[in-house]
C-alpha cells in the first residue's frame, strides 16, 4: 500500500479486474532514449512488462460512491499496457511506454489528465474460470496475442523477489520533456497466481517497438484484481 496514504487522496478509484503480468528482461542499452528516468534494473537487466487487464467501477473519491452511476457508462475499459520500471529519486515506479486501450473516449482525457500515451486499439480478453484460462488479443492485422493458464494459490509476492519487483509499485513518472511528472496509486498489496503462458505473438508491440523481439521472457503472473484501487492527480516535482 502507497506509504503516505495519511497525505494521499485519490482523485477517482476504480476497480482492476482479471490482470496478466506478461515479464521480459533486456539489455538497458536497448532502452537508451525510449525513458526519460533512470532504469530499476533487476539483477543487471531493465525489465519491461505488458500487463493485460480490465477497469470497472470507477466513481470520484471526494464525491464518493453514487459518481459510479454517471461514470460507469464510459468506465469499462479492457488495457494492454507497455511498462518498464524507473527509480528516480529514490522513488522506485513505474514508467508507461504505450498503453493499448479499446475505447476511443479514454485516449483525450487520459492524455489531458495525465499524459499518458494512449493508443486505440480493438482488445479482446476472455478468462475462462474453471480451465484457469486466459486469452487475449489486441490489435486485428498482426494482432499481439497470448494464451496461458494460472497454476496453485494466490500469494503474496516474496520479499526481495521478481515479483515484488514487478507488481508492488505505488508510483507511475510520466513525459520526456525535462518535467518531473507523477501520479501516485494507492491499493492492498498483490496476491497473484504463477501463469503459465502457452501462446505468444508479440505482434503490434514489436511493431511499435522493433527490440523488443531481443527480449528475454522471465515469467508471468495472474490476479483476480483489486477493488477501490485509489489514483491520485497529475503532480509536478522539478526537472531533471
Amino acid at each position: 500500500m502507497f506509504a503516505d496514504k495519511n497525505k494521499f487522496r485519490p482523485v477517482f478509484r476504480v476497480d482492476w479486474r482479471r490482470v496478466v503480468f506478461l515479464n521480459f528482461a533486456f539489455d538497458a542499452d536497448l532502452l537508451s532514449g525510449e525513458v526519460a528516468y533512470p532504469l530499476d534494473l533487476y539483477e543487471g537487466r531493465a525489465m519491461i512488462s505488458l500487463v493485460a487487464f480490465e477497469t470497472t467501477d470507477i466513481w470520484f473519491d471526494a464525491l464518493g460512491k453514487w459518481t459510479r452511476g454517471f461514470v460507469n457508462p464510459f468506465g469499462r475499459h479492457l488495457f494492454l499496457n507497455v511498462r518498464t520500471y524507473v527509480d528516480v529519486r529514490l522513488s522506485r515506479g513505474i514508467y508507461f511506454m504505450k498503453e493499448f486501450v479499446n475505447r476511443p473516449i479514454a485516449i483525450p482525457l487520459a492524455r489531458a489528465m495525465y499524459d499518458l500515451p494512449y493508443a486505440f486499439a480493438n482488445v479482446d480478453y476472455h478468462c475462462d474460470r474453471r480451465g484457469k484460462r486466459v486469452f487475449g488479443k489486441v490489435g486485428t492485422e498482426g494482432a499481439f496475442r497470448f494464451e496461458g493458464q494460472w497454476e496453485g494459490e494466490a500469494s503474496a509476492a516474496d520479499k526481495g523477489g521478481l515479483a515484488e519487483f514487478l507488481v508492488e509499485r505505488y508510483e507511475a513518472f510520466l513525459g520526456k520533456d525535462g518535467c518531473l511528472r507523477r501520479f501516485r496509486i494507492e491499493h492492498e498489496p498483490w496476491e497473484v497466481f504463477n501463469f503459465k503462458l502457452r501462446l505468444l505473438d508479440l505482434g503490434i508491440v514489436a511493431e511499435a517497438f522493433p527490440w523488443f523481439e531481443a527480449a528475454e521472457f522471465v515469467g508471468a503472473y495472474f490476479a483476480e484484481g483489486l477493488a477501490g484501487v485509489g489514483i491520485g492527480g497529475r503532480e509536478e516535482f522539478g526537472r531533471d
